[in-house]
């Protein structure tokens, strides 16, 4: 007999900084984060991942289902005049291929990540 242990699934921040740079993956589900909301994303590989939403990121991916194979690419760099930097992103996605969500542990606000 051989037991193999069961553990938590964790999602590791994720923040694009580099023009171009994308994840590609299952977008699982959003969920607060201690300055924003988080994206939750598995990627084909079963790496997990949050991706922090900005203004541009919340409003695209709120038009996102859950499950859907989502690719999301850091599109443009912008500083606004008060001298903050803005972030806008290219979000695609395809319905025809889902990730079965019955297949995630829920994660609890007690193990929220604190960002």
């Amino acid at each position: 007999m051989s037991f193999s242990e069961v553990k938590d699934r964790s999602y590791q921040i994720t923040n694009l900084t580099t023009l171009g740079s994308l994840v590609i993956g299952y977008f699982i589900r959003k969920r607060a984060g201690k300055y924003g909301p988080l994206y939750d994303i598995i990627t084909p590989e079963n790496v997990s991942l949050s991706l922090k939403g900005n203004t541009d990121l919340i409003n695209k991916m709120d038009l996102v289902k859950p499950g859907c194979l989502v690719r999301v690419t850091l599109k443009e760099m912008k500083t606004t005049n008060a001298g903050n930097e803005l972030k806008i992103f290219k979000v695609e996605y395809d319905q025809n291929d889902m990730f079965d969500l019955g297949k995630v542990k829920e994660i609890t606000e007690d193990e929220s990540v604190p960002f």
